[in-house]
């Protein structure tokens, strides 16, 4: 399958990703300016990368260790270990080229992140391409098993970054409290105001907090445009390498 070359955050990022198939889109970039870092030497997991989008924008934005990406598509490998070189973070970006379901990990992570596939398998049209499929599709990680092991990997003072669409989100927040998560931190994104949220995203945490932090963001204003705060994230707000 062909890769196409793009760029991001005004070109700081150099994006390989396939010419068909599964391309990121919004949800990757406010998830990833999402995930709040308090340590330098915070060491990070990203769940089913795709192209490795979120991880680098992390490696040009948020001063970390290191980010390995688990990652099971040949496709999404090849883009990523071309993405990992080209935009030299050879030494922040790990790839590991396997299936979470039954993860190679020895360590714990600090902090866990992921844009999963988001439809139930029965929840609607599976697409024909595949790199779709598995994509929007629990095909080959469920929700549960996606919480499960985030939470076996995440040390005790970690966190984990979800973004679902937010029709799940009550069936996510069920299903992670039922391992043992708690939230910390949850954000509503509403295309537009005054409509329905189309995303949500939540941070987990293992220990049971005061209260729960919620807010929210809007993509686009009246105009279809996308809102100031949106324009800042992607064009790379805070980019420091």
């Amino acid at each position: 399958m062909e890769l196409t070359r793009d760029f991001f955050l005004d070109k700081k990022i150099i994006v390989y990703q396939p010419k068909k198939g599964y391309r990121f889109s919004i949800d990757a970039p406010i998830l990833a300016d999402y995930i709040k870092i308090n340590d330098n030497n915070a060491v990070l997991l990203e769940i089913g990368g795709g192209c490795g989008i979120i991880s680098l924008i992390i490696s040009k934005t948020k001063k970390i260790k290191r980010i390995y990406i688990i990652e099971i598509q040949e496709i999404m490998v090849k883009a990523i270990k071309k993405n990992i070189e080209e935009n030299k973070v050879n030494t922040l970006v790990k790839l590991v080229e396997g299936d979470f379901q039954n993860y190679p990990f020895k360590k714990k992570f600090d902090i866990i992140f992921s844009n999963p596939p988001y439809g139930a398998v029965g929840s609607g049209k599976i697409p024909d391409n595949e790199s779709k499929a598995l994509a929007k599709f629990e095909i080959k990680l469920s929700m549960e098993k996606l919480l499960a092991n985030s939470y076996d990997l995440l040390r005790e003072k970690g966190s984990l970054y979800l973004i679902y669409p937010y029709d799940r989100s009550e069936d996510l927040k069920k299903k992670a409290k039922e391992v043992g998560f708690f939230r910390k931190r949850e954000r509503l994104v509403y295309a537009r105001e005054g409509r329905k949220p189309v995303f949500y995203m939540v941070e987990f945490a293992k220990t049971k907090g005061k209260k729960v932090h919620s807010d929210s963001i809007i993509l686009e204003n009246e105009n279809g445009k996308y809102t100031d705060e949106i324009e800042k994230i992607l064009r790379g707000k805070n980019v420091y390498n």
